[in-house]
């Protein structure tokens, strides 16, 4: 920052002095570097979702069965109902497995309902986030978000 500051107030005593002298301070700079983008506003809008989504996704399933993991494990133990289960004749493969897909159906739940939530919102605010876009998404790209929810459960879950 410092370095930007010593460059411009550098730049403006060149121009200056090369005004004293009577020439166009322009002649510093030949060649000017326009930047311009050409997206459309939609593009620029998917980009933003097609970045976005995906870590979104992530958090809500990553997030979603917390609650239900840490009450099925440490809820347990603090409410003294943990080792009277275990003494049952359920087998603790049993029980492990029923911790597992209750967590499973926890997250998925938390997943779904947030990816519906973040439809509706945008199908009921079409100026959400300042993205002026019609927001438009088809049963194929929505099918997939639900498996790759459901597969990155499986992952975080192991």
């Amino acid at each position: 920052m410092i370095k930007g500051l010593i460059k411009e107030y550098s730049n403006n005593i060149v121009k200056e002095r090369l005004i004293t002298k009577g020439i166009d301070p322009k002649i510093l700079e030949p060649i000017a570097v326009k930047t311009e983008n050409i997206a459309s506003q939609s593009k620029m809008a998917g980009s933003f979702l097609a970045f976005i989504g995906p870590m979104l996704l992530t958090l809500w399933t990553a997030t979603g069965g917390i609650g239900a993991a840490v009450d099925l494990a440490a809820g347990e133990k603090e409410r003294g109902t943990l080792e009277p289960l275990l003494t049952t004749s359920t087998s603790r493969l049993s029980i492990m497995a029923g911790k597992y897909l209750a967590v499973t159906a926890m997250v998925l739940l938390s997943a779904v309902a947030s990816l519906l939530g973040l439809f509706a919102s945008f199908a009921l605010n079409k100026d959400m986030a300042s993205l002026n876009t019609d927001f438009k998404m088809g049963t194929t790209a929505i099918v997939i978000m639900f498996v790759a929810a459901f597969l990155q459960l499986q992952y975080l879950l192991l």
